[in-house]
């Protein structure tokens, strides 16, 4: 047994050279005082037992552990089989290094957790994190970081005779690939008796920062994502930062550097205002949904497109949409109490909507805002030529005089009616005059 210095504690490094023996080289005397542990070489559940005894360990490091299940004694519980492991309760551990070889891990000891205060976990790749039941106690970690599989930390010389559709079958078992994992922004949409958005419900591991070598990982064969929530997600190799599920906990300027947000990644949250980090192109679909509070948003003038129901059932009244924007959805505002939206591009973006646009849920006179002279533009693209167009700094207050009974369209701007607010008239009208009047979805007066 050899004790190595590490920032201002020690650290405790043993190697287990014969299964069952941890207790030869770690003496009973010595259990309670030590608080970080590395070990390498070989255990089984006798070892793992044994561990359960240092009542004071914070830190654990097993990466070079291999687990056996040889020379077990019928009597003892059960901790490692086929590569797989239940940690025994350590009741003090805040950082977990588990085993590179092994695939399979329970984080509880049946529906509680067995190392209660756990903070910070190492797992590879290729590791699933297995539950007994959907009945389980929350998680909550700061961090998890995910490892590349390490093919040295296997013996695979135990399938070199065999054929070699089975050594691939083991190899692709070894390191996840025969247990695909989806997308992992594709989440269910998921909704509570309220009819509001909630999380996968089946994930109960919840995390502050999940920490992958690549962006792969979030696409297929990672194992350990099927079980795990995280709220940031760190790309290793790209050096990305991506918002995943927004906790209420932060500080909403905390945002400023992440690079990407996932759909849903807001949902249901008590944000009152946002401005969406300058490194931010996209905002995907249902973003903002049900965030009820949410009534003030800036965007940046890098954002490229605007999800469909980003902004479900917010409290947006007015909103300024940026030159950048190529594309966008009418139903991104949906259910929005909408009185003003302001385009600065003079071109108008694509509209993705595919639904009928009248149940928005908007402010009978709400106006869409377009630069001057883009009137035309906007109002001769289909989609746009249903939607109330209002031309920059258009009159918006006439008083007129109508000489000549249904003459009355002389007088105003035919091809921004939207723009009118205030309306004096003074003479005759006959029923086209009306009907002409009606036109003018913005007049209150």
């Amino acid at each position: 047994m050899t004790t190595t210095f590490s920032y201002a504690q020690t650290i405790t490094t043993v190697t287990n050279e014969k299964v069952g023996k941890l207790s030869s080289v770690i003496k009973k005397k010595d259990v309670l005082d030590i608080i970080k542990l590395k070990i390498s070489g070989t255990m089984n559940s006798e070892d793992f037992a044994y561990l359960g005894s240092m009542n004071n360990l914070e830190y654990l490091d097993l990466r070079d552990v291999i687990l056996s299940s040889d020379k077990e004694k019928d009597h003892k519980e059960e901790f490692t089989k086929h590569n797989e492991l239940t940690l025994p309760v350590l009741t003090h551990l805040k950082e977990l290094w588990l085993p590179l070889s092994c695939t399979g891990f329970y984080p509880y000891k049946s529906n509680i957790p067995n190392i209660p205060v756990l903070e910070v976990l190492y797992i590879r790749r290729g590791c699933e994190i297995k539950m007994y039941s959907d009945n389980r106690e929350e998680i909550h970690l700061k961090k998890v970081n995910i490892l590349e599989n390490d093919l040295t930390k296997f013996n695979l010389d135990v399938f070199k005779d065999a054929p070699q559709n089975i050594r691939q079958r083991e190899l692709d078992r070894l390191i996840g690939q025969d247990r695909r994992t989806s997308n992992y922004y594709e989440r269910r949409n998921l909704y509570n008796e309220k009819g509001e958005y909630v999380h996968n419900i089946n994930q109960k591991i919840f995390v502050d920062s999940l920490v992958v070598p690549t962006a792969d990982c979030l696409i297929k064969d990672c194992l350990p994502l099927k079980e795990i929530s995280p709220n940031y997600i760190f790309i290793n190799e790209d050096k990305l930062v991506i918002l995943n599920t927004w906790d209420d906990k932060y500080n909403i300027n905390d945002i400023a550097n992440i690079d990407s947000i996932t759909p849903f990644a807001f949902a249901s949250s008590n944000i009152t205002s946002i401005k969406i980090p300058e490194k931010i192109k996209y905002i995907p679909n249902y973003c903002f949904l049900n965030c009820n509070k949410l009534e003030k948003v800036i965007l940046n003038k890098s954002i490229i497109s605007i999800g469909e129901n980003a902004f479900y059932k917010c409290v947006i009244k007015d909103i300024e949409i940026p030159q950048s924007v190529k594309e966008l959805y009418f139903s991104a505002f949906e259910s929005c109490p909408i009185e003003r939206i302001v385009f600065l591009s003079s071109n108008p973006p694509y509209i993705n909507d595919t639904r009928g646009l009248d149940n928005l849920g908007w402010n009978s006179t709400y106006k869409m805002i377009v630069p001057k002279d883009a009137f035309t533009a906007y109002h001769s693209q289909n989609l746009w030529n249903e939607m109330n167009i209002v031309q920059k700094d258009a009159q918006s207050s006439f008083n007129i005089t109508v000489e000549t009974p249904g003459s009355i369209l002389s007088s105003l701007p035919l091809k921004n009616l939207s723009s009118v607010e205030s309306l004096t008239i003074t003479g005759f009208l006959y029923e086209t005059d009306l009907d002409i009047i009606k036109k003018c979805k913005a007049l209150n007066t």
